[in-house]
């Protein structure tokens, strides 16, 4: 379809026609239905509500194409600045509002010389990361062998002159861009909030009981270093143990403000964004130019991020095809038992949630399982928590009674902050690769690698290419060759269907024992079968 510019006057006729318009170009673009139903729905509220706000008999524009291969949805109406996904009298609107926008679940907002403008990106159907995986490695394989006919010569130039040089680039963009995306992601997620008293009011209980939640799962979790990781080393005495410990606690605080990017240091670049994301919140509209300084360079990153992971199968292919070619393939033996190690290990977990969900609230653990099974169903599927929101929306209000107002909030945030899953895959990953490549691992390491996990699990961007951006900083600092990258990409694409699976489930009964505590949920919606 060309690009659509259609000029009306805001009347109740032309947002009809409007609302035509972009059913039509969704069904243009192929676009999921249930998406393109709650884009045609989003943009009829946006017109409804500048038609009865006093825009009416306005000229409003309506725009629709492609930019950059991605389509999108343009309304503008002239008239005084109204923005129509302004939070009125909702305690937790703002919040939600940045979140989702990050996830690209809501449109953004602008007003400029005289114009109201809606933007919506629209999210096209991507192919089934499952079997993009599949055809990656059957044809890296198919390559690969066939290049072993080559002259060895041949062979070796093609491998150091143009595969190696290759991936090794791409690995250089990853760490270019995951250090500036982590900083961002943090510093926009908690400046986000909104206020110094929703963060006091709600967003901190919440905030604790995710980061505790996620510190203890993983804590649990690191034994099975004994079953992934390459053993430990022998450890020196019990001083240097300590000023060991030491070094890794102080040395959080970078020296300057340069040299955690330059260097790549995760904590230190996280201390950073903390630091400067609080201050953002506490001195509110004194820094509003900084924060919308943010906010842009963070929708840029995004942006760069977002296509840089669509190379990364291309990374797979010729980390596989340099593995065939210098006599590595070895290396891909041992992933089944990640897998199936990991998916137990998970598993174990969400369970424990359910069981222990079910004591506290009195609760059968039956009903439990069946009010999450839509959502784990959804996610499983998808391997998307964005799908599974809606879904989650419902069972927290609907069948386990939650207050609207904790959901609206919890919700969005448990999205980004509530990662013990996600930090226990992220740290057998780092256990099995460290194993794979022979890092020399003592306690200190071990009890780094589970403080990184968690941290960067929860500071990782909710926005495609995510977990390169985690797994780039999470084994540079752990000392895990960069070759190993794309490996434990490939792994991840398998891995994520279940992890994000299991999240939602353990994300939804955390919801109901803070919602209990707040005494916001009603007990006998929760109860009933």
């Amino acid at each position: 379809m060309d690009n659509v510019n259609e000029k009306f006057k805001l009347t109740a006729d032309a947002c009809f026609e409007a609302a035509k318009l972009i059913a039509d170009f969704c069904s243009e673009m192929k676009l999921d239905k249930k998406d393109a139903t709650r884009y045609r729905l989003a943009a009829e509220d946006c017109l409804a509500h500048w038609l009865d706000s006093g825009l009416a008999g306005n000229a409003l524009t309506v725009r629709m194409g492609k930019r950059f291969r991605t389509p999108f949805i343009s309304l503008e109406a002239e008239g005084p600045q109204d923005d129509p996904g302004a939070a009125d009298d909702e305690d937790f609107g703002p919040y939600c509002n940045s979140v989702l926008v990050s996830m690209g679940l809501e449109p953004e907002y602008s007003y400029e010389r005289g114009r109201n403008r809606v933007l919506f990106r629209l999210r096209r159907k991507p192919l089934n990361q499952l079997v993009t995986l599949a055809i990656v490695l059957v044809s890296a394989l198919a390559v690969g062998f066939a290049g072993m006919l080559l002259p060895g010569d041949m062979r070796e130039g093609l491998l150091t002159g143009i595969v190696q040089p290759l991936y090794s680039t791409f690995f250089d963009l990853l760490r270019c861009i995951a250090g500036p995306m982590i900083f961002l992601s943090v510093a926009w997620g908690i400046y986000g909030i909104g206020d110094v008293e929703t963060l006091g009011r709600i967003g901190k209980r919440l905030m604790l009981r995710f980061l505790r939640f996620t510190g203890l799962v993983v804590l649990c979790a690191s034994p099975l270093f004994c079953v992934l990781g390459p053993g430990l080393s022998e450890s020196s005495g019990g001083n240097n143990q300590l000023a060991s410990i030491t070094e890794m606690v102080l040395g959080i605080v970078p020296p300057n403000i340069v040299e955690p990017f330059l260097s790549g240091n995760t904590l230190q670049i996280i201390f950073l964004a903390v630091a400067a994301s609080l201050g953002l919140l506490y001195l509110g509209k004194r820094v509003s130019g900084v924060a919308e300084g943010i906010d842009q360079v963070n929708a840029l990153v995004g942006f760069l991020m977002a296509a840089v992971s669509k190379i990364v199968p291309f990374a797979i292919f010729l980390v596989v095809v340099n593995m065939i070619w210098s006599g590595t393939l070895q290396s891909l033996g041992g992933v089944w038992k990640l897998i199936v190690i990991g998916f137990v290990a998970l598993a174990v977990a969400a369970t424990v949630f359910l069981a222990t969900t079910a004591v506290r609230r009195k609760v059968g653990i039956g009903v439990l399982v069946k009010k999450c099974l839509p959502s784990f169903t959804i996610a499983l599927t998808t391997a998307s928590s964005i799908a599974a929101f809606e879904s989650n929306t419902q069972t927290c209000e609907k069948k386990f009674g939650i207050e609207s107002g904790l959901t609206g909030f919890g919700l969005p945030l448990g999205m980004v902050m509530h990662r013990p899953i996600c930090a226990t895959n992220f740290l057998l990953v780092t256990f099995f690769f460290a194993g794979e490549y022979g890092v020399a691992c003592d306690p200190v390491w071990v009890a780094m690698a589970v403080f990184v996990a968690c941290v960067l699990a929860i500071a990782a961007p909710p926005v495609p290419g995510g977990s390169a951006v985690v797994f780039t900083m999470l084994f540079a600092q752990m000392g895990i060759p960069a070759e190993a990258l794309a490996l434990a990409l490939a792994v991840d694409v398998v891995a994520d269907f279940y992890v994000t699976a299991f999240e939602q489930v353990c994300m939804l009964n955390t919801l109901v024992n803070v919602s209990s505590e707040l005494d916001m949920i009603d007990a006998d919606t929760l109860r009933a079968a």
